[in-house]
């Protein structure tokens, strides 16, 4: 991976991490704990199921 890459995939996160919708889908599956420690994780299954819905 370039650095370009990771720092788009940081500025993307951080965007994706404070939207409105992020929030509400992982105060409903996950806890503070979950997030701080698996931030990428999460983000990546808010993704996938956003994309899975959208697709329908």
């Amino acid at each position: 991976m370039t650095q370009t890459t990771i720092d788009n995939w940081q500025h993307l996160k951080e965007a994706i991490a404070r939207s409105s919708g992020f929030e509400r889908w992982w105060r409903l599956r996950y806890s503070e704990a979950d997030l701080r420690q698996n931030k990428d994780q999460i983000i990546v299954a808010y993704l996938r199921e956003t994309l899975d819905t959208l697709a329908y």
